[in-house]
């Protein structure tokens, strides 16, 4: 199955750790020197897009997980592009193939599922909701036949928030993106480049892959 992982650019300059503050990483690359431990405090996990194209022409290109939430293990998090959930995490990124199968399929950002208000990393211990594992399916095709759009997955979400106390959620803060997850590292065929940038076009040329400004256009030609 075909999904896309999304990267920032300052990934491309530095080594992004998930233990790191990102009013941190703005420091010159020396603090977060990949795999590496700095000063005995931070351990970068992240990969950036760079490293994985490398890796593919050895033909060993691989996923690691690099999210963490408190309650739940750390997580590769990608998502399926399709017409149904067209939208991405970040507009810029990996189109890639795997056999492997997510842990589960969520049709909205897991973020989404928590107590926190703000879905971003300074959410990453807040507490998932009661009954939030509804909208973790096992597969992409079981997300899909219970939530057969994001229109209906943001109402049940909100039915949701709202018996826990929360406020409601709208279009505009929830996208209709998904979210598969995958518990470990996993190998992967590079498919295609997503995003407007210079850089993409560049390392689209340079590794030989298919170029698509969004994802809209790459729907629109796969």
């Amino acid at each position: 199955m075909r999904y896309i992982k999304t990267f920032e650019w300052f990934q491309e300059r530095f080594a992004i750790c998930t233990n790191i503050p990102l009013a941190l990483t703005h420091r010159p690359p020396k603090y977060f020197q990949y795999g590496e431990e700095h000063r005995g405090l931070y351990k970068c996990r992240s990969q950036t897009l760079t490293d994985v194209l490398d890796s593919a022409k050895e033909g060993n290109a691989s996923l690691r997980p690099n999210t963490e939430h408190s309650q739940l293990p750390d997580r590769l998090s990608v998502s399926k592009l399709s017409k149904e959930y067209p939208d991405t995490y970040r507009p810029e990124g990996l189109v890639f193939e795997t056999d492997e199968e997510p842990a589960f399929a969520c049709p909205v950002d897991v973020m989404a599922l928590t107590n926190g208000e703000t879905f971003t990393s300074s959410d990453y211990f807040s507490n998932l909701m009661t009954h939030a594992s509804r909208f973790m399916e096992g597969s992409y095709k079981a997300m899909i036949q219970n939530y057969p759009n994001p229109k209906m997955a943001l109402e049940q979400l909100n039915e949701l928030r709202v018996a826990y106390g929360l406020k409601e959620l709208t279009k505009k803060q929830i996208r209709p993106y998904n979210e598969c997850c995958f518990f470990k590292e996993i190998p992967i065929k590079p498919v295609a480049l997503i995003g407007k940038s210079k850089e993409m076009k560049i390392l689209a040329k340079e590794y030989g892959l298919p170029w698509y400004k969004n994802a809209n256009a790459y729907l629109k030609n796969n």
